[in-house]
């Protein structure tokens, strides 16, 4: 997935630790194998190689992160849109010094739009694709549910009190005092807060990850899906979450839709609360964001959602 993943298990026997976190990663790996974009085998890549109206067999698991996938598309009004592939190849960002042409973006933005997307759910579910272009990348949501699927496999095996970090997207479960979650500054270089994390997730979407200046603007890597272009804000949006592949998702969308735009997106998911950083310094919350620098408590699996 292009990322550094830690999983961190509290046990006070280091070989079930170990075992327990093992399991973990070989979660991780398989869904891997399944949701990435890159390789040749992959669900995603059946997808983007089938023809018009054939129905590409996914297993049950992606089935439902696309179907995910597709409601936080609809929700957001296309803010976060996992058809965004033939943008991503218009800004590679590191190494890039100048945007793309403007008719190269408008191309692209041609081949964008989530509804080319039709799933078929039952015993054996398919994607089929109503336009040739169709290209589906879950950058803004596979980490999440790969985070999702670790914990599943923790607990599964057993573990009570863990921590699992995929590049910024994370997932606590304890059976004690919660974790620590750091949440950085508009900058990306220091500690705006805490999170205490006891059950329950976190993600974040900054524009300090990548980037390059040109004739005085600042390009990072989060595009909006609508537009082509990267999102003209600076800073980031941190978005706490009763599942990691939801909290990834609403990330994503809202640094794209922003502070007054997002609030309607999250009263869909009650669970859910942001916390925008401007690079201006401006802080701006949801509506069930806890006092900012102020550590937070999520509330226990039962009754959080």
């Amino acid at each position: 997935m292009g990322t550094f993943v830690t999983v961190t298990v509290d046990d006070d026997d280091a070989a079930r630790a170990t075992e327990q976190i093992d399991l973990a990663f070989d979660a991780m790996k398989t869904w891997c194998t399944e949701a990435s974009e890159w390789e040749p085998a992959s669900a995603l890549s059946r997808i983007a190689a089938a023809p018009l109206n054939h129905a590409v067999p996914v297993s049950q698991r992606l089935f439902w992160l696309l179907n995910l996938a597709e409601q936080v598309w609809r929700e957001s009004s296309g803010a976060f849109d996992p058809s965004w592939l033939p943008l991503k190849a218009l800004w590679p960002i590191r190494g890039q010094s100048e945007p793309p042409a403007a008719d190269a973006v408008a191309s692209a933005l041609a081949e964008v739009g989530l509804q080319a997307m039709r799933l078929v759910g039952g015993r054996y579910p398919t994607v089929t694709k109503s336009h040739a272009g169709l290209r589906i990348g879950l950058g803004g949501i596979a980490k999440g549910a790969a985070v999702d699927l670790a914990c599943e496999a923790l607990e599964g095996a057993g573990a009570t009190r863990f921590l699992v970090d995929a590049g910024g997207d994370i997932r606590g479960g304890t059976d004690g005092a919660g974790w620590l979650v750091a949440i950085r500054d508009a900058q990306g270089s220091n500690l705006h807060s805490l999170l205490q994390l006891q059950r329950g997730a976190v993600a974040t979407s900054g524009s300090y990850e990548a980037g390059f200046e040109h004739r005085g603007r600042r390009y990072h890597h989060l595009l909006d899906p609508r537009t082509g272009y990267p999102v003209p804000r600076l800073g980031g949006v941190t978005v706490i979450a009763a599942s990691c592949a939801l909290a990834d998702a609403l990330a994503t969308a809202c640094f794209v839709l922003g502070p007054t735009a997002a609030r309607d997106l999250l009263r869909h998911h009650p669970c859910s609360a942001a916390l925008w950083l401007e690079a201006d310094g401006t802080e701006t919350a949801s509506d069930g964001w806890p006092i900012a620098n102020d550590p937070i408590k999520l509330p226990p699996a039962d009754g959080f959602c």
